[in-house]
Order: structure tokens, then C-alpha cells, then sequence
């Protein structure tokens, strides 16, 4: 659930950011209150170490100090589009868990953990099992494959 709201949060913070670069339609002290919300969240989580906290950080700084100063457009874009894409996978994460049943019925099973490792792109080099009784060459495989954390197998 705190994927979703994350997730419609950064997409409000992407289209909010977009408007006001762009247009400056909205007020400057509502920019700056989503800013700092961004750089919060991206404290918060950057204890795990990942990169997309990192990129957070920096996109909040961006928008903090665009209510001081115009920022070029390709900055403004480039800030939106990642806070829409973050916001976008945060809420495909939550539509897998939603159709995982179904997917399960008819004869696909994701991978252990699809769902919970959508959020931190961090997870992606951490080899963690499919399977309690998995065998080594397995777990290689399946991580020198370009599709990790999206790879589907029949039960």
C-alpha cells in the first residue's frame, strides 16, 4: 500500500514540477513544500543504500532551488520524467501483486519476491534464492540474466 501512495505521490510531484517549469502556473512556496518533501523521502530512504534515494536527493535539490532560479526546460524535463517513471513502477509493482492469482491459475508463476523488490533498484545485484531447495547454477543463471527480477517460469 505504501508503494502505491509513494508511487501516486511522485507522479504528483512530477506532473506539479512540470507545470511550474514549464508554465509557471503554480505558486513557488508549493514547489518548495514538494521539494522538500522529496528530499525527506529521499533521506528516509536512502539507509538502504540505493541509488534511485540518491537520485531523489538530487532531484529535490533541483526542484528546491528552481523556485529561486529558471531552470532550463531540459532540466525540468528530465526531473519530471524520472518522477514519472519512479511513479509509474511503483504502481506496476502494486498491479503484480494485484493479478499475481491470476497469473498463478493460468499456469505462470512470477519469481519469489517479484513484488517486494520493485521499490530499490539496489536489489538488483542481490542474489536471493526462487526456491528454498534451489541449486547454485540456477541462481546464476538466473543472475547473469538481463531480465531479473522479471522472469517468468512455468511451475
Amino acid at each position: 500500500m505504501i508503494i502505491k501512495i509513494l508511487g501516486i505521490l511522485d507522479i504528483f510531484v512530477g506532473i506539479c514540477f512540470w507545470i511550474f517549469g514549464i508554465f509557471h502556473a503554480i505558486p513557488n512556496s508549493f514547489i518548495l513544500i514538494l521539494g522538500f518533501y522529496l528530499l525527506a523521502k529521499g533521506i528516509a530512504f536512502i539507509t538502504g543504500l540505493s541509488f534511485i534515494s540518491l537520485l531523489d536527493i538530487v532531484s529535490s535539490v533541483i526542484i528546491i532551488a528552481s523556485t529561486s532560479n529558471t531552470m532550463p526546460n531540459i532540466v525540468v524535463i528530465l526531473v519530471s520524467l524520472f518522477l514519472l517513471q519512479k511513479g509509474v513502477f511503483s504502481l506496476l509493482s502494486w498491479l503484480i501483486i494485484l493479478f499475481e492469482p491470476i497469473m498463478q491459475r493460468v499456469g505462470f508463476e512470477p519469481t519469489k519476491g517479484l513484488t517486494h523488490r520493485i521499490l530499490s533498484p539496489a536489489h538488483l545485484t542481490a542474489l536471493l534464492p526462487l526456491h528454498k531447495n534451489s541449486n547454485k547454477k540456477r541462481y546464476k543463471k538466473l543472475y547473469k540474466s538481463l531480465i531479473l527480477r522479471l522472469y517468468w517460469r512455468r511451475p
